[in-house]
């Protein structure tokens, strides 16, 4: 809306008041004295003028106003995610692309918005969200052209929300493998099936230097069990530990 009629309309009711009163007095309620002229008009008719008057003004401000239409709210409301997401303001950029999926389900910009949640949640360190957003857009949009980010991003969130709970615990250094990766081989198993499904994919070298470190990581936790194991002479807990991943 045209914030020009706005500025007009910055008054009280109470000074109207007064004005209309002082027209009263003026013109003693009854009559409309013209001047030199000896012409007298009813009340009524300049009480008809003065509406008149303002229907115009408030016609004119109606003019300028600008029609919004659903496709213009969708792409503002997309444009402005975009200018977050360039900006690495992600807690933003969320808001704004799921105010514009639950406002426009099934507009134009949907299936975009949804992919851009998977990575913008991801940037924002919420790995929970990001995989969860990513199984959505697999589950709805599973021929997408862009299906295999989604794949890629929830093998990923995986992988670095293990490598976050470890951090947390820094003092442990290289002991890692000496605790339960269970979210650590979720994330080899989904890389791997990315993979399988994507081999061609721009994401797949990065997916597979990131199984490498994993696997190694999963292998060292194997040894450590199965050293615990012997040291305590459970030979054969041992044994079918290591027949488990011959």
């Amino acid at each position: 809306m045209s914030r020009g009629c706005f500025k007009g309309l910055t008054f009280k009711i109470a000074p109207w008041c007064t004005l209309f009163s002082e027209i009263g007095k003026f013109f003693d309620l009854s009559r409309l004295k013209m001047g030199m002229l000896g012409i007298s008009l009813p009340l009524n008719i300049l009480v008809l003028a003065l509406a008149l008057l303002t229907s115009v003004f408030f016609t004119s401000c109606a003019s300028d106003q600008e029609v919004i239409t659903e496709d213009i709210a969708e792409k503002r409301l997309y444009d402005q995610a975009q200018r977050r997401l360039k900006t690495k303001n992600f807690v933003s950029a969320i808001l704004t692309l799921e105010t514009l999926e639950k406002r426009f389900p099934f507009g134009k910009y949907a299936e975009q918005a949804q992919i851009e949640l998977v990575y913008a949640y991801y940037k924002s360190v919420n790995y929970d969200q990001a995989i969860l957003a990513a199984e959505r857009f697999i589950s709805l949009h599973p021929r997408h052209p862009n299906v295999d980010y989604a794949y890629y991003i929830k093998g990923l969130a995986k992988f670095n929300n293990d490598k976050d709970l470890f951090a947390s615990a820094p003092f442990l250094g290289e002991m890692t493998h000496k605790r339960e990766l269970a979210e650590a081989k979720e994330s080899f198993e989904d890389l791997s099936d990315f993979i399988t499904r994507f081999p061609e994919s721009e994401y797949a070298g990065n997916a597979k230097q990131r199984m490498i470190y994993l696997r190694n990581l999963i292998a060292k936790q194997e040894i450590y069990v199965a050293e615990f194991y012997l040291k305590r002479k459970a030979f054969v807990a041992a044994l079918t530990l290591s027949l488990i991943h011959i």
